[in-house]
Formats: C-alpha cells, structure tokens, sequence
C-alpha cells in the first residue's frame, strides 16, 4: 500500500511495477522449467495452483520462489498472468521481521538477456507474511508469445535476486549550537608583566617558572583559569 504524498513535489508510487531489461542475470537463484505445458497439466490434474522450487539460500535465510503459472487469482484477481512470489521458509519469532528488496527475472532465449520485473517498495516479512511477491508480473499472452522468447521448445528459466536490509540501529550524530551568551568576558589585567609584580599573584614552580590559577562561575558550570610564566619570557594561558 502506498503512502501518500504531503509533499508538493511529485513521489514516485513505490507499489507501482517496474520492467526492464539487462543481459547478466545477477540472480541469487535460477530455475529451469523443462515443459511449460506439462506443468501447467500437472498443477491443474492435482488440484493446485502453483509450484514451488527447490530451497535456496540468499542473505543468510532460507527461500523458495513460487510461480503461479495461471495467476494467483486470490491475490489482485490475476488471472490470465504469471505470478511469482519469494516464500521465506526461516521461522521467525514474533514481533520479529525480515524487510528484503526482490527482484524477479524471466530470461528471453531470444536475445539471451533477462526481463527484470520489480517494485520500489521493500517487502516486509513476518511470523504471520511469510510470501510477498508480484502477482501481476507478466500477462501470460506476452510470456507465451514465441517473439517475445520467454519460452522455447516449452523450456523457461525464472531467477530471483534477494537484499535484506540490515536492521542494526544506525549511529546518530547530532549538529547543535551554543546559545548566545552574555556576560561572557572575564578581564584579569597584568601590566607591567615583571618578576616583581608576578610574585605577588603567581606561585613558584620548580622547572616551570610561575603558576597562577583563578576561578569563577559561569551559566555553564565553574571554570578555572591557569597562566603559566615560563621563567618569564613567555606566557601561556589554559582556560578549562
């Protein structure tokens, strides 16, 4: 189902079925029907609708890739199509999901490349939605049609490729500001920056030269702020 848009810029419908074509199949898995017709026979003389594959794995789950060949007429009412569905064969515990990205691939012995059939949105499963898929995938008229090269001499091959989204929290960083402070600029005047007149703030430090330490209290919490005369050539303040 899709959201819908409160934006005032155009969203693409991620339910919305997407085709195209490449040449290397890139599938996790691949399956080969060797007749079409007798399938089609043998799914309908047992009182079924559709077949499952052998088990496969991708993403570190269990899988197996269901074909409706006459459509799944419960699912959108797709009759007179092909249907193909990931079925997820791992339990899951509840309250626990599984989000993955399907694609499904039909190759064209024609052209030797594979029809790419996928939706934007990523499917969602669960201890209840263990099959997702597309239920209009192909009208069986095109998947049928010698020019189109989905079947030859009854032979088809099916693919499917997999990607599960990591579930990991992601890390958040957080960009702020400091507010704007007043009464922000604190003035300890040292004129005069003699021996004679630094004795009478700082203390001696053996090796260091003199130390001099104040403090005071800001919004923010007490600071502290150190000088150190390194045998009084130079000066270097820490304000912490």
């Amino acid at each position: 189902m899709a959201l819908p848009n409160a934006y005032p810029f155009e969203i693409q419908d991620d339910t919305k079925i997407i085709r195209s074509v490449r040449e290397a199949p890139r599938a996790h898995y691949l399956f080969e029907i060797e007749s079409f017709a007798l399938l089609k026979s043998s799914i309908s003389h047992a009182g079924a609708t559709y077949l499952e594959s052998t088990e496969f794995e991708a993403a570190n789950y269990k899988w197996v890739l269901v074909i409706y060949p006459n459509g799944n007429q419960d699912d959108d009412g797709a009759e007179d199509h092909i249907s193909l569905y990931l079925k997820l064969i791992d339990q899951l515990g509840h309250g626990y999901s599984v989000n993955a990205a399907i694609k499904f691939c039909i190759y064209d012995y024609n052209r030797n490349t594979y029809l790419i059939i996928h939706s934007l949105a990523e499917q969602r499963y669960n201890v209840m939605e263990k099959q997702k898929g597309i239920a209009r995938a192909l009208p069986l008229s095109d998947f049928t049609s010698s020019s189109n090269g989905f079947i030859k001499r009854d032979r088809c091959k099916f693919g499917i490729e997999v990607f599960v989204a990591d579930t990991t929290i992601a890390r958040t960083a957080i960009c702020s500001t400091l507010k704007e402070r007043t009464n922000s600029v604190y003035t300890w005047p040292m004129n005069g920056f003699q021996r004679s007149q630094m004795l009478n703030t700082l203390t001696n430090s053996p090796g260091k030269g003199a130390i001099g330490n104040w403090r005071f209290t800001q919004e923010d919490g007490d600071w502290s702020i150190t000088a150190i005369s390194h045998f009084f050539s130079s000066l270097w303040i820490s304000l912490t």
